[in-house]
């Protein structure tokens, strides 16, 4: 099991993303039909059973990322709304917790493109513990897809008139790792929307320089009313630069 686990060359964070809906998938269906994958599986040898698992899984976190975790996105900045109007407070932009709120009330960043700017900033040198900022992420992520995977369980099992007792289990579990999932983005989010609001404008001048934040962006926001004229005409200059850079010496 080593050997194969060493021949895939993916570390141990990487092999539990792509793994895990694979053996979510098996773990779940084992409650439905135990001997169809007692059988299937004996039927495998060790190696390839894991191989299997694997591809699997990354065909389903893949799935996952591209459909499941933007709807979980989307419906988190809601929840950072609610929450952020419920607090009272003046000025939203100096008190959301979310990342992709403030980089659009504080810096500008038009609503298309906030979480591109989020993504960039994300892969950028900004924030200095990628590493464990990816694995928080990624844990969080575990927790989305587990409760998915639940929800579709419970739901196959009283399509199929299943035990209620197991249909309202995996229910009551699905809702539970949901609303944990929750939790814990929200609490990452918070961590990281602090490091942008101690470091804002170098912040910008990362977005500026990736072309995610424009010169009519720039120009407006809150954040460069409050800069000194030569850190604002800086921001300004490299965002004028990478735009004369992007013509072409035809003028196209």
């Amino acid at each position: 099991m080593n050997k194969t686990i060493e021949s895939l060359g993916l570390g141990l964070s990487r092999l539990l993303c792509f793994s895990y809906g694979g053996f979510l998938l098996v773990v779940c269906a084992a409650f439905f039909a135990p001997s169809g994958i007692k059988t299937l599986i004996d039927a495998l040898h060790p190696s390839l059973a894991i191989l299997a698992i694997v591809v699997i899984g990354a065909a389903i976190y893949v799935l996952h990322r591209t459909i499941i975790l933007p709807v979980h996105h989307v419906l988190l900045c809601w929840f950072f709304r609610v929450s952020d109007k419920s607090g009272d407070v003046g000025d939203l932009a100096e008190s959301t917790s979310s990342p992709t709120i403030y980089l659009g009330d504080a810096l500008g960043v038009a609503p298309g493109r906030r979480t591109t700017a989020y993504n960039v900033l994300r892969r950028s040198d900004f924030f200095t513990n990628k590493e464990s900022l990816d694995m928080a992420h990624a844990e969080n992520g575990l927790l989305v897809m587990t409760g998915v995977g639940l929800l579709i369980a419970a739901a196959y099992g009283l399509s199929q008139g299943r035990s209620l007792l197991l249909t309202v289990t995996l229910l009551v579990l699905a809702i539970i790792f949901i609303a944990a999932s929750f939790k814990a983005e929200m609490i990452q989010y918070s961590i990281e929307c602090m490091a942008i609001r101690e470091r804002p404008i170098e912040a910008m001048k990362i977005l500026v320089k990736t072309g995610v934040l424009r010169t009519e962006d720039v120009e407006g926001t809150i954040e460069l009313a409050h800069l000194k004229d030569s850190q604002a005409m800086e921001l300004l200059e490299e965002d004028q630069a990478r735009q004369e850079q992007a013509v072409s010496p035809d003028g196209t």
